[in-house]
């Protein structure tokens, strides 16, 4: 979208609209169809791709779509829940949602140099170490739709926190 630079006679000074100046004589910009179409096409576009459905009537449609997508990628729309209690470190689970979760699971060192592991679908994504046993480490990995994870044994003296985020 651009000002209408290729529209001969348009009246465009510096390449902007201006409006008329009767004491210098200057004409106003013609507002061509062209000019507004575009204009109508690109807000109307930014309307639906938020889903939706654009009204005449309702002035504030652009602003209410660009928050609407705004918040529908926003981290802060993530939901985090605390399934602590219903997991065990060795078992397997998997994502029976249809979107993306985020694992995170956090504790105690087992041992002196323990790594925090986690593996998904046989892929191992290692986190913090400790140098010390009982020290606090953590590892985070997304978990695709349909797909499994698991927390090795072993790793964490105990497993303080299990959160496992979702839209």
């Amino acid at each position: 979208m651009d000002f209408p630079k290729s529209v001969p006679g348009v009246g465009l000074v510096a390449g902007r609209y201006v409006d008329e100046n009767q004491a210098t004589g200057q004409p106003g910009t013609l507002i061509t169809a062209q000019a507004v179409n575009a204009l109508t096409d690109e807000i109307l576009a930014v309307i639906e791709a938020a889903g939706m459905v654009p009204d005449e009537q309702k002035n504030y449609q652009l602003r209410d779509a660009i928050k609407a997508m705004l918040n529908a990628s926003s981290p802060a729309k993530r939901i985090p829940r605390n399934v602590l209690a219903s997991r065990v470190a060795g078992m397997t689970y998997t994502n029976n949602t249809q979107d993306d979760i985020e694992v995170n699971v956090a504790g105690g060192a087992a041992t002196a140099q323990a790594t925090a592991t986690l593996i998904v679908e046989g892929l191992e994504f290692v986190g913090s170490s400790q140098p010390t046993q009982g020290l606090n480490m953590a590892i985070t990995a997304v978990v695709p739709p349909g797909k499994s994870y698991r927390v090795p044994a072993g790793k964490f003296s105990a497993i303080t926190s299990w959160l496992e985020t979702s839209q």
